[in-house]
């Protein structure tokens, strides 16, 4: 049960997360759950879809 609370708290942390390369004070694309996607051509990867 332990390890599948870890699973979840990692799933959560990368849907949360900003990726990307680092731009000014933070990175470049937003984490799919937070905010409007970014417009940056980078951030547009046909693997995130």
């Amino acid at each position: 049960m332990l390890l599948a609370l870890v699973i979840w708290g990692w799933f959560a942390f990368l849907l949360l997360a900003d990726y990307g390369p680092e731009f000014g004070d933070g990175a470049l694309c937003r984490g799919p759950l937070v905010g409007p996607p970014s417009e940056v051509s980078l951030c547009r990867d046909p693997l995130r879809q």
